[in-house]
């Protein structure tokens, strides 16, 4: 299955310049020396290096209006690249992929159904053709992973999110939620996984077997992700000397950018990079206690870290 291009790991394009306030004062400042006789340069070197000097506020505040203008120029150079654009500025860039922001959704997602676009003019129904349609169903499709199950049969996998009260919600459908979804600042609703029945997916399966997109003799068939959960127990071990409780704060909040970056379809979980996520500094080694063995994911399944829980132990040996 072809992948589009991860836009977040691309470097900055050459058009966009670093920008230094302390570097552009410095050159106006050895420029103005350039252009002063010689028998004259120490005295003004020496006044310039004086914060109350009128000449040397001039520099400062001219290197600040240049560095505005370069950042103005950086901003119209960016604006222009869907890589490196934001906003409104990526409404119109995503404009030229026949894309329209939807209601709440955020750059990233919008960054993505746009380099989808091109796969909408593909009449055989290849797996991204079938990603951007459901993402373009409703803005609570979080995923989507498609497959030819057999000649003439495609599974079409969904992940969505829907909100509701906690008390509507079962445990574990809340412990899946907290793990995957930001959670509403209102303390009595929670988002979690959505199924049949919930607003996302139901549009997302609309969407998906209407007669515009799906392909003739083909038979869709669209299901909910298949979530597999698990549980991090690792200790790390740290010599004596170094902080314990700073060395497993440090491990723990790794450790858990690392399981969300694990958490999408056919990506599977070995144990080698959940230790080297553990491994700060400070730490000696890792200790991993669970899981036991690699996750494998299929087709239309991903692993969700429900639970993460770090020790230290402090060994002087």
């Amino acid at each position: 299955m072809t992948t589009p291009i991860d836009l977040s790991r691309l470097p900055l394009p050459d058009v966009i310049e670093p920008l230094d306030y302390e570097d552009l004062l410095e050159e106006r400042k050895a420029r103005l020396l350039e252009l002063t006789p010689e028998d004259d340069r120490e005295s003004l070197a020496e006044l310039l290096a004086l914060e109350s000097e009128p000449l040397a506020k001039y520099l400062q505040e001219n290197a600040y209006r240049e560095m505005v203008l370069r950042q103005r120029i950086n901003d119209a150079a960016a604006a222009g690249m869907l890589a490196a654009n934001r906003g409104a500025d990526l409404d119109g860039v995503a404009a030229r992929y026949e894309t329209q922001r939807l209601d709440g959704e955020d750059d990233d997602r919008l960054r993505e159904r746009s380099q989808l676009a091109f796969y909408q003019v593909a009449a055989a129904g290849p797996a991204q053709r079938y990603r951007r349609v459901a993402l373009d169903a409703h803005p609570d499709v979080v995923a989507v992973d498609a497959w030819q199950q057999s000649p003439g049969v495609v599974r079409v996998a969904v992940l969505t999110r829907h909100t509701l009260t906690k008390e509507d919600a079962s445990e574990d459908a809340l412990t899946i939620g907290q793990a995957l979804y930001p959670q509403p600042i209102d303390k009595n609703k929670a988002t979690i996984i959505g199924g049949r029945g919930t607003p996302a997916f139901d549009a997302a399966l609309k969407r998906l077997t209407a007669d515009d997109v799906q392909p003739v003799g083909v038979d869709v068939r669209v299901s909910p992700a298949s979530i597999n959960t698990y549980t991090v127990d690792a200790t790390v071990i740290v010599p004596l000397g170094p902080d314990p409780q700073r060395i497993r704060d440090a491990a723990h909040k790794k450790l858990a950018t690392r399981v969300r970056e694990l958490a999408t379809f056919r990506i599977d979980v070995y144990r080698a990079p959940l230790k080297a996520a553990l491994m700060v500094e400070g730490a000696r080694t890792v200790e991993l206690h669970a899981p036991t063995a690699d996750i494998d994911r299929g087709p239309g399944e991903f692993a969700v870290a429900t639970a993460i829980n770090v020790d230290v132990e402090v060994r002087n040996d």
